[in-house]
């Protein structure tokens, strides 16, 4: 990703380098038309479940990979700060799937409340979320039937956390 631009509720992709997920995304968004807050967030949550999903392992419904841009930015992310991120996920006390919620919304509001929020830390946070995903399935706190209920739930807070941000996702 290179660009995403949240306007007010709505949001606008713009992928330089990846026209399958700027096409995706475009379709979804209608020039920050205020009415398609709920398109950002479906999008938002779809591209969540989808890297979530291929950072543990499952392939995608269907076989094929909508947001290949995002999942592609989302495994050398998640490559480089592996042995960090496992740590974090390690400090967390995740009991069930609503406390595995309410971890990743603590650490999501620590990342987008101490800096502007840019795609690096976008592309963190969702990694972050396939982290705790593992976490929870390696530990059994959840079966793989969980993991798109688990991922839409981060999906959904990080959505509503850009929407309500009103600011500009700049690249990094």
């Amino acid at each position: 990703m290179s660009s995403l631009l949240v306007c007010g509720n709505v949001c606008c992709v713009d992928v330089k380098n990846d026209t399958s997920v700027i096409g995706q995304l475009r379709k979804r968004c209608n020039d920050c038309n205020p009415t398609t807050a709920t398109t950002m967030e479906q999008t938002m949550i779809e591209v969540t479940q989808e890297v979530v999903r291929g950072l543990v392992g499952l392939d995608p419904p269907g076989g094929r990979r909508r947001f290949d841009g995002a999942y592609q930015i989302a495994v050398t992310v998640s490559r480089q700060y592996q042995a960090l991120l496992d740590q974090q996920v390690g400090l967390l006390a995740i009991t069930d799937m609503d406390t595995a919620v309410q971890s990743f919304t603590a650490v999501l509001d620590a990342m987008f409340g101490c800096g502007p929020v840019n795609c690096g830390r976008v592309a963190v946070v969702v990694v972050f979320a396939g982290r705790v995903v593992q976490h929870c399935m390696t530990r059994r706190i959840i079966t793989v039937d969980d993991v798109d209920r688990l991922s839409e739930a981060m999906g959904r807070h990080l959505a509503t956390r850009l929407i309500s941000s009103q600011q500009s996702v700049v690249s990094i």
